[in-house]
């Protein structure tokens, strides 16, 4: 017989008898509190009042039509299905049937139209984003469509975000607070997996299984598929500082840590019952010149920087290789289904090409002024390579550490700064690529090419996806050649679970549906 024949058939079943090993292994167990220490409370329960919504909370006990999966493509939760018509001027809604909300009562289109009538009139909540919005109505029990006055086939990409997300109660409770915000956490009636049943402020959140809970088919992808309610209850602790989240989690108090330090990555490693979490995509990070006033005015030295910054080197202060990317796409992360990387020519990291272009600019020694903040920490820590790499280009650097709430009234004054960080979150929709040629205030850099309104009108219009993606790398090139902000790359997220813990996601926001507990 021929022996590597042999080796391969024994290695083979050894495979398969591995995987049937894991796989049992792997089959969820119910029963058991789940605890988790988070960063931060929640600042709002109604994330209808709540632009900046924590999904980790929400998510849990509140739900949406639609939601996101890992690609960033929308997904439903609450609705099955969705039709645009008219090229975009509507979008029709097929609710999910059977559906209970947590006072026992069924979801309907009627509760979907109360909720977007209380959203739209309740001060502070995120309308503007929904500008092109006209009109809504439930067609029947089950049908819900939302009109537009031009078409928007964007829509369903910012509808499906989980920042200022419209989520669904029911008709009695939207009426109830139809302009009022919902301030007590028991005035909470949603139809999620989980229901709040005790809150300690700036202490513990406890989310209990709503037995009546009907949840989407599918695989689990993030926001959409099959939400999994193996734990009974999920205790959420505030815990503010990152080194008593992860005492705890190394004391077994909890089981999950949120939002750790990027040295911790190596504690988590080497200890024995606990494992680091990379959640990605996570925040973007990136520089921004002053095309408005200053040496920067010139493309030349625009280019030059351009040319000579080394993305990796810059990221390669945030921690380990496996807590950040590099990524010069504008706005979008790896993964996300928009991400096209067209432009990486534009970013040769060559430090001679960046100082002939010096040679080759208007700059006469001007000082440059980098503006950076320790409040925040990421962006903070790049200032060293970047103002290195000014240095080296031969340019007068003069470095500004502010505080943060200088750093932000001092963002749009032109006088202040030529260059300063700044850093994007981990899911975004193609409309926010409109702040791409645009400063803080939403002013139109000069420099903005008059091709792009076309090309963002492409994007926001057309319901074809190809039809977006070819405008995407259109507007990838523009943006490159125009090198008036430099995309580095990508911090993720780090979390630390106890070792017992099974299908959390290393997605970009925590979720704790589809978690369980093996025994210890």
């Amino acid at each position: 017989m021929n022996h590597m024949w042999l080796r391969f058939r024994l290695l083979v079943v050894v495979v398969v008898v591995a995987a049937l090993g894991f796989a049992m292994a792997q089959e969820p167990v119910r029963g058991g509190t789940l605890r988790v220490g988070m960063e931060t409370g929640i600042p709002a329960y109604d994330p209808h009042d709540n632009v900046l919504v924590f999904p980790a909370f929400y998510h849990l006990y509140l739900e949406a039509l639609v939601g996101y999966d890992v690609g960033g493509q929308p997904v439903g939760v609450l609705a099955d299905s969705w039709e645009a018509i008219d090229g975009g001027r509507e979008w029709v809604f097929r609710i999910r049937q059977g559906v209970k909300f947590h006072d026992g009562t069924t979801l309907t289109a009627d509760d979907v139209e109360a909720s977007f009538d209380r959203y739209w009139a309740l001060p502070g909540s995120r309308i503007g984003v929904y500008r092109p919005v006209e009109s809504w109505e439930a067609i029947d029990d089950y049908t819900f469509v939302v009109r537009m006055s031009q078409p928007w086939g964007t829509f369903l990409e910012t509808f499906g975000m989980a920042s200022g997300a419209v989520t669904i109660q029911p008709r009695s409770v939207m009426e109830r607070f139809k302009e009022e915000r919902i301030r007590d956490w028991r005035d909470i009636v949603g139809t999620g997996p989980y229901r709040i049943t005790r809150v300690v402020e700036d202490d513990v959140i406890r989310l209990e299984r709503f037995e009546d809970y009907v949840s989407p088919a599918g695989e689990p992808n993030h926001f959409g598929g099959y939400r999994g309610q193996y734990v009974d209850a999920i205790e959420l602790y505030i815990m503010e500082d990152a080194a008593t989240r992860l005492a705890a989690l190394m004391a077994g108090e909890i089981h999950i840590a949120g939002e750790l330090q990027r040295e911790d990555f190596i504690i988590l490693e080497r200890t024995s019952g606990i494992e680091p979490v990379v959640r990605s995509p996570g925040r973007k990070l990136k520089y921004v010149l002053n095309a408005i006033s200053g040496p920067f005015e010139d493309i030349t030295l625009r280019r030059a920087f351009q040319a000579a910054v080394d993305p990796a080197k810059a990221m390669s202060v945030v921690g380990p290789a496996a807590l950040w990317t590099v990524d010069v796409v504008p706005r979008f992360q790896q993964g996300q289904w928009m991400w096209i990387d067209n432009i990486g020519d534009y970013y040769p990291a060559d430090l001679e090409l960046g100082r002939q272009l010096v040679a080759q600019s208007s700059y006469n020694g001007e000082v440059v002024r980098l503006m950076i903040t320790p409040d925040a920490a990421v962006p903070y820590s790049t200032g060293v390579i970047i103002e290195e790499t000014l240095r080296d280009l031969g340019l007068n650097v003069e470095t500004v550490v502010v505080d943060g709430t200088t750093f932000r009234t001092q963002w749009t004054n032109w006088d202040f700064w030529d260059i300063k960080h700044s850093d994007g979150g981990s899911i975004v929709a193609l409309d926010t690529l409109e702040s791409s040629f645009a400063a803080r205030d939403f002013t139109p850099w000069p420099v903005r090419p008059d091709e792009v309104e076309a090309l963002l009108t492409t994007m926001r219009v057309e319901v074809d996806d190809d039809a977006r993606r070819e405008a995407v790398a259109r507007f990838n090139i523009l943006f490159a050649e125009n090198a008036h902000e430099h995309w580095l790359g990508t911090y993720l997220a780090l979390d630390g679970i106890r070792s017992n813990v099974r299908g959390y996601p290393p997605e970009p926001y925590m979720m704790f549906y589809n978690v369980w507990l093996d025994r210890e």
